[in-house]
């Protein structure tokens, strides 16, 4: 039976759930323009639109949407903190900052009410994953500004469990102090990314330990793709998360609207289509209208067998990881989902490059394999030309798996490349069809590389050589094939990996 943290809201019929909507919606607008909210008011007299123009859900599009670039702006022009905050600072108990992987960080206020909004929707998502209130849950957030680690540890403690933050892997002696503790508390969760749980579960079989047995730590394999969805610290981090039934992830729409838009036109697209993330958060004090995260998701709202009638988002990466070719956007978790459940490619984790030459109908991937063939080239390449999702306006599976997020979309999930024998690439071509040519020239995959996988480079080397947290000479190459730019030698030989490189 399917247990709820707010029944009462996460079973309201759709009908109720978009009647709240609409009133909450209308009172955010008036609030804009009566207390006022400087920014968005002025957005909105600009698009010609007054405190009574919009009366529901169904008004959004006329509303122009807002970006991050947006918001440094805002501050820069109204120093320090911009004018578009819902509350002042005297009402605020919590300062952050954004992470600053798009451009310059912004700066993130909460007020009591704000955190509590948070907590409340990180709580449904814990009781979604079956967590019980008296656990222990550890993570590695970092501190400081990055708001990650108190807003993640405010959820846990909300949610009745013992709340162990033990920071960022920065140091041997970091690393060390946080799995002598876990030896003894033994957490019951491990809420970190899968880069940095490698980092700890390598450390821990280095001090002679079974990381399963001796730290209840799960391998750090098969993170699900859609499990969780985030409007970040600006708008609304703990937006929504999956059910057990793998059916993409719930949102909290009492307390947002969520919308999959057209890029260009900002035009909802149909369910089950890809376009951008927008959203508006309805009940906070320093609400968002129309925030567009440049974040590429499927919504889609037909009922879900757990009995929570919120609509469920599935993230599929980054607008700007998209590589264009044969009129087609494809998105590294394309390439992913295609290749995931191929042991030989997959484990321990699946690495792989994409990247567009001067023929805009091909697309090239490279791939890291245990053992390279010509076989399995031509069953990678097989795989990459039946996928049916080679479009962000085209539905797209609901279910896979993934183990680490793309760097960009020119080098996803690139591993350490050295010294590998590449197989001599395959042009045949594929059995998609352009949407927007009137030619029959399809979209053509080509493997360019089947590249060798090292064993001995581990997941730490790899982010130690990334962060620059060590200074020693390269490791088969790894640290100089990350951070040179690409020779003419080093892409036909597949070390073009720029997986240092940040938005």
């Amino acid at each position: 039976m399917t247990e709820f943290f707010r029944p009462d809201v996460q079973t309201l019929p759709r009908d109720q759930l978009r009647a709240l909507q609409d009133e909450r919606l209308r009172a955010l607008i008036h609030r804009i323009f009566n207390q006022p909210i400087p920014f968005f008011r002025d957005k909105l007299q600009a698009a010609g639109i007054g405190p009574d123009d919009i009366k529901s859900v169904d008004d959004m599009p006329k509303i122009p949407r807002t970006v991050k670039q947006e918001l440094r702006d805002d501050e820069a022009a109204h120093p320090p903190l911009g004018s578009y905050r819902g509350a002042p600072v005297s009402q605020c108990i919590r300062l952050s900052t954004s992470t600053g992987t798009t451009g310059r960080p912004t700066v993130i206020l909460f007020t009591k009410h704000d955190l509590e909004v948070e907590y409340d929707a990180g709580c449904r998502s814990f009781m979604r994953q079956g967590r019980l209130p008296g656990q222990v849950v550890t993570h590695a957030h970092p501190g400081g500004l990055n708001g990650g680690q108190a807003l993640l540890g405010g959820v846990i403690e909300a949610f009745g469990s013992l709340n162990v933050p033990v920071g960022m892997p920065s140091s041997a002696d970091d690393i060390a102090r946080a799995i002598n503790l876990w030896r003894e508390l033994k957490p019951d969760h491990y809420e970190m990314f899968g880069p940095v749980l490698h980092i700890f579960w390598d450390a821990a079989k280095g001090m002679g330990l079974d990381p399963e047995k001796d730290l209840n730590m799960k391998p750090p394999a098969d993170i699900p793709q859609y499990r969780a969805v985030s409007a970040g610290l600006d708008a609304f981090a703990f937006l929504g998360s999956a059910c057990d039934n793998d059916r993409g992830s719930h949102m909290c729409e009492d307390e947002a609207i969520a919308e999959a838009v057209e890029d260009e036109t900002g035009e909802p697209v149909p369910d089950g289509t890809r376009g951008n993330l927008v959203v508006t958060s309805l009940t906070k004090d320093n609400a968002m209208l129309r925030y567009d995260l440049q974040d590429i998701v499927r919504i889609e709202r037909d009922p879900c067998p757990c009995g929570e009638t919120h609509a469920r988002a599935f993230w599929e990466g980054r607008r700007a990881d998209i590589v264009r070719a044969a009129g087609k956007e494809i998105l590294p978790n394309d390439v992913h989902m295609s290749l995931s459940d191929m042991p030989e490619l997959a484990r321990p984790a699946l690495e792989f490059q994409m990247s567009r030459t001067t023929d805009v109908s091909k697309l090239v991937v490279r791939v890291e394999a245990a053992e390279p063939s010509d076989e399995l080239s031509a069953r990678v390449k097989a795989r990459l030309e039946e996928r049916p999702r080679w479009s962000c306006s085209r539905p797209a599976s609901s279910r896979g798996r993934s183990t680490s997020r793309s760097a960009s979309s020119t080098s996803s999930c690139a591993g350490p490349y050295a010294d590998r024998g590449a197989i001599a690439p395959i042009t045949r071509a594929a059995t998609a069809r352009s949407p927007s040519r009137t030619a029959a020239t399809g979209l053509r995959i080509q493997i360019a590389a089947l590249m060798k996988r090292t064993p001995d480079i581990s997941p730490s080397t790899i982010r130690n050589c990334c962060m620059g947290l060590i200074r020693r000479a390269p490791v088969s190459g790894c640290c100089s094939s990350i951070f040179e730019p690409p020779s003419e030698r080093s892409v036909s030989r597949g070390a073009d990996a720029n997986i240092g490189e940040t938005r």
